[in-house]
């Protein structure tokens, strides 16, 4: 296909009917494609940083519940006892997990693990709960020196 120098090809294009599907599925493409990168653009990844929170964080948290209403503190207190209930699950030997994971080592092995081993998982697990809660009063204390 030969196109006039004073033609555009989207001219050329539109009155050919050879490729008149073809140009219809590549404009529907082109506005799709431009939706998409509005969208994309629109999002602000730097907006919501994740965060972990501390005792502080949870204090404020549950000061806000509380003026929106008894019930929202109420539901608040609920999703922290939820949370710590999930997080007493970690297979961690200081924590209900650790127990279950103790207690699935033994149906495993078909027999209890060594006083060594509870003793190195529970230093492992200990350090890993200190880390955890330095970690969340690390967060803390940077996001009050902001």
């Amino acid at each position: 296909m030969l196109i006039p120098a004073n033609v555009t090809p989207e001219e050329a294009l539109n009155d050919n009917k050879r490729f008149a599907v073809v140009w219809t599925v590549l404009n529907a493409l082109r506005a799709h494609d431009d939706r998409f990168s509005a969208t994309v653009n629109k999002i602000d990844l730097n907006r919501h940083k994740p965060t972990g929170g501390g005792p502080v964080l949870i204090g404020e948290m549950a000061g806000e519940a509380m003026s929106l209403g008894v019930l929202s503190y109420l539901l608040f207190l609920a999703l922290i006892s939820v949370n710590l209930g999930i997080l007493n699950l970690l297979p961690v030997p200081m924590l209900d997990g650790g127990h279950l994971l103790f207690y699935c080592y033994e149906i495993v092995m078909r027999r209890k693990p060594g006083k060594k081993m509870k003793k190195y998982g529970i230093y492992v697990g200990m350090a890993f709960i200190f880390g955890l809660t330095f970690f969340a009063l690390g967060n803390d204390i940077t996001r009050l020196l902001q």
